[in-house]
């Protein structure tokens, strides 16, 4: 899904996306294929949006970052509880998400 959002080749094996299915092994569970492709489908300009934070962020050129915006749009104030690194890369996605970042940071 994020080569077809960004035209880069994806890794599912990176040191971020192992970490982040550890963390939110739970709401990953929980997760349907179809669930998170009609989450891709309905949110194509997200590809944008990553091609541009390519450029200055390594954080956006891991592909779990695709994973990342689904679980943020389904689990709002969940997903910061458990949030492993430094909470400003997931304040840009919930930003970028049209998600008010008030009171859950």
């Amino acid at each position: 899904m994020y080569t077809k959002l960004t035209g880069e080749t994806a890794n599912p094996f990176s040191p971020l996306g192992l970490m982040v299915a550890d963390t939110y092994r739970e709401q990953i569970r929980a997760l349907t294929p179809d669930a998170l492709q009609n989450w891709v489908d309905e949110n194509l300009w997200f590809g944008e949006f990553l091609k541009n934070k390519r450029e200055s962020s390594v954080f956006f050129c891991d592909s779990v970052v695709v994973l990342l915006g689904f679980l943020v749009t389904k689990n709002q104030s969940s997903v910061p509880k458990k949030w492993p690194i430094d909470s400003s890369y997931l304040e840009d996605l919930y930003i970028a998400l049209g998600i008010s970042t008030d009171g859950i940071f």
